[in-house]
């Protein structure tokens, strides 16, 4: 398995997590749960903060945080 395909699920697991599978509007031929649509909604919330709070940190504060949580969930099993 490449790097690549490991931070796509990854990505998506962090996402689904967060739901976002359930609140992306996408057309109806397409899978609102499939990995690449969830990580590319992941990301782009990411972008979304750093612009809004004109800062990148921001952002990357709210990544650490998210991503930390999933990191303490995988510890844990």
């Amino acid at each position: 398995m490449d790097l690549s395909s490991n931070v796509v699920t990854s990505c998506a697991a962090d996402g689904g997590r967060l739901g976002l599978q359930k609140i992306i509007r996408v057309s109806r031929k397409t899978n609102s749960s499939a990995p690449a649509v969830v990580c590319g909604a992941f990301r782009a919330m990411f972008g979304a903060i750093a612009i809004d709070k004109s800062n990148l940190d921001s952002a990357g504060k709210v990544f650490l945080t998210i991503h930390g949580k999933g990191m303490q969930k995988a510890m844990a099993m």
